[in-house]
């Protein structure tokens, strides 16, 4: 994964050739940070990727 700013300052993030879209808006320094992720729906329609998902903070030392 990369990213990148546009010409109007949004983040834009790259999944390894597969899709470009805005920052969701949820950030953390690394996925091992997270606990119970859950992905309940992904879907494709029109070339678009629809992607839903929970995620708790992993208790950190």
């Amino acid at each position: 994964m990369t990213w990148e700013y546009d010409a109007e300052g949004r983040r834009i993030v790259h999944l390894a050739g597969l899709h470009s879209a805005p920052c969701g808006g949820t950030h953390v320094r690394s996925l091992g940070d997270l606990a119970d992720i859950v992905l309940p729906t992904l879907k494709v329609k029109k070339g678009r990727i629809g992607v839903s998902y929970s995620a708790v903070h992993r208790d950190l030392p």
